[in-house]
Parts: C-alpha cells; sequence; structure tokens
C-alpha cells in the first residue's frame, strides 16, 4: 500500500486536495485474561483496512474477584506485552493508539497505580471503560452487516451483552460473569465436582435474569476467547486458523457434549486438546458453562463466532475521530 503524500487537482482546478498519507491507528484491548490489538489505516476511498492482529495472555486479572487487587506479578506480565505492542506499532509506523482497559481494571482498588504503569508501557494514557462503553464498543467492532443481532463477548471478569441493528445498538448490559471469575470461585480444581457445577451454573442464570431479553432479536455472535476456542475444539483445529474460526457456527448440542468432556478433564488433560491455548486451558470450562447458559437463556440454538470483537471497536472509534485530508 502506497504510504506517500500526494497531491491532486479538483476537477475545477479552482482548488488543490491534498491527500495526507493514511494515518496508521491501533485499537488495544486490555482485559482480564487477554490483551488485544488491531492495527489499520483508512484508504484513499476513505474505508478502514485492518492490516495486522497481535494476541496475547497476561490474565491481569489473577486474583482480582477475590481480593480486588492486581498482583504485581500479573502487572509485569501485562507491561511486557504493552512493550512488545509499542515496538510493534513503531515498526509499522502506527501514530495513534487507543488503549481502554476493561473489568479487572474496573474492579482493583490499585488501579491508578496500574493503569500509570502500563499507559508507560505503551506510550499513551489507557482508559478505563464502563461496561456498558464496551459493550458498545464490543458491538461497534463485532457487526460486519445490518441485520439485527445480539452481541455476546465472553471476557474474562465479564460479559456484555448488546442488542441492535443498523449499525444502532439499542440494548446493552454488563454482568459480572467471566470466564476468569467463575474459574477463580468455581472451578479451581478441576475436574470440578458436580456440586461446584451446578452452583456456577446458578450463579450465571441469576446474573442473566437480571437482563430484559423481550426486545433481542436476530443471530447470536459469539466474540472473545470462549467462542473462538470452542470453534477451534468442535474442528479439531491443531492450529488456528482464522479463516475457519470466523462465521463458524457453534450448535447447542454439541457444545453441550464437548462441555460434558471438559468438566471431567484436569488442567493437563484440557491443555493436549486440540484447538485450546495452553494459557487458556484452566478457564475454557467454566467458559463454555457460560456460554451454553446465555444459549438456553435466550433459547437460540445457533451462536456465530466472531474473530473481531472489542479491540476493532476501539479502533473503529479512534478512526471516526481522525481526518486524513487537508484541504
Amino acid at each position: 500500500m502506497d504510504s506517500d503524500t500526494f497531491s491532486g487537482k479538483l476537477k475545477d482546478s479552482s482548488t488543490t486536495l491534498r491527500v495526507i498519507a493514511p494515518i496508521r491507528m491501533a485499537g488495544i484491548d486490555i482485559g482480564t485474561n487477554t490483551i488485544l490489538m488491531v492495527i489499520g489505516e483508512k484508504n484513499s476511498d476513505g474505508e478502514l483496512v485492518f492490516l495486522q492482529n497481535e494476541h496475547s495472555i497476561a490474565r491481569l486479572g489473577e486474583g482480582v474477584d477475590k481480593t480486588h487487587v492486581i498482583k504485581t506479578e500479573a502487572i509485569e506480565r501485562a507491561r511486557k506485552i504493552l512493550v512488545n505492542y509499542k515496538n510493534i506499532c513503531d515498526e509499522n509506523n502506527v501514530a495513534k493508539i487507543s488503549s481502554a482497559g476493561t473489568s479487572a481494571l474496573r474492579d482493583a482498588i490499585n488501579r491508578d497505580d496500574v493503569i500509570k504503569i502500563l499507559s508507560e508501557a505503551i506510550g499513551t494514557d489507557i482508559k478505563v471503560i464502563s461496561g456498558e462503553e464496551e459493550a458498545r464498543l464490543s458491538f461497534l467492532g463485532t457487526i460486519e452487516n445490518n441485520k439485527p443481532c445480539i452481541v455476546v463477548d465472553i471476557g474474562g471478569g465479564s460479559t456484555e451483552f448488546i442488542c441492535g441493528e443498523n449499525q444502532i445498538v439499542k440494548l446493552r448490559y454488563s454482568l459480572p460473569i467471566g470466564a476468569v471469575r467463575l474459574t477463580e470461585r468455581y472451578f479451581k480444581i478441576q475436574p470440578a465436582n458436580e456440586d461446584s457445577v451446578r452452583e456456577a451454573e446458578l450463579f450465571i442464570t441469576e446474573s442473566l435474569n437480571k437482563i430484559d431479553t423481550s426486545q433481542f432479536k436476530g443471530e447470536l455472535i459469539g466474540v472473545a476467547g470462549t467462542p473462538t476456542t470452542l470453534a477451534a475444539v468442535v474442528q479439531e483445529l491443531t492450529k488456528y486458523v482464522k479463516e475457519k474460526v470466523h462465521g463458524y457456527i457453534l450448535d447447542f448440542e454439541k457444545l453441550h457434549q464437548i462441555f460434558n468432556k471438559l468438566k471431567n478433564l484436569n488442567v493437563d488433560e484440557l491443555k493436549k486438546i486440540p484447538g485450546i491455548h495452553p494459557d487458556r486451558a484452566d478457564i475454557i470450562t467454566a467458559g463454555t458453562l457460560i456460554l451454553l447458559c446465555i444459549m438456553k437463556f435466550l433459547e437460540i440454538n445457533k451462536c456465530s463466532v466472531s474473530t473481531r470483537g472489542l479491540r476493532y471497536g476501539i479502533l473503529i472509534d479512534l478512526a471516526s475521530r481522525q481526518n486524513n485530508f487537508e484541504l
């Protein structure tokens, strides 16, 4: 892609339109479990083109559900990842970076100190967004058409529900049910006993009962690590292939079968299953239960998987405020 500055004449030759080289931008999602980044730029038609994705597991929210404190080790894991991301941005001539922190940073009492350290690592201020803003940006980053849909973003500390159409959010909810949070409460020992599974399911259901689904309509789209991992597991992918994961349709009955298998395995056994990243093995059982409970609650048998989500929404939101043209 040619990023050089060039000049052109308008048809009446009365004004010269100087087109500035496309500004490369990055959106970073600092989550409870993962830190994700997407780099993009606007093309000559003003369309946002996504150029590069980065995925790392920091487990920033380790122990936060119980202590409300982000551990020193977790801060250091996240800091190293963001230093690497900053280097990648510099190598790719990224001029603008927008970073957002989610559930773990919302809940941590030491978040100001953590934000200072991580902001220095990435070279720009990190904003901690509300659950509602997280839901809005997840929807913006996930949708690819104007059809009505329900986007469900299963994170490490929270799950966001967004219902909308024509690129407009009509309803959004954020619930404190996430794969890391539930693992630390109910799946610390794996395989989990049946009492723990029932308690986890009850907690999820009680949380879901707080939302009004009367206006929910359209297909269910699942984003984040749980649905993408499950799509890889169902297809027995030994290597992650985005094209095979994005748009894959998860079936409720198949997911139920997978959950019955996962809940009877320990973490070392889970790591051996094709499609499960070793650093996600301990939380995939809880994440699967969350998705199953959501589908049962919504009475929806199919879930379309998206590999996009919050980081894309952060980037799209940033790009909407940038102007690549000068008169």
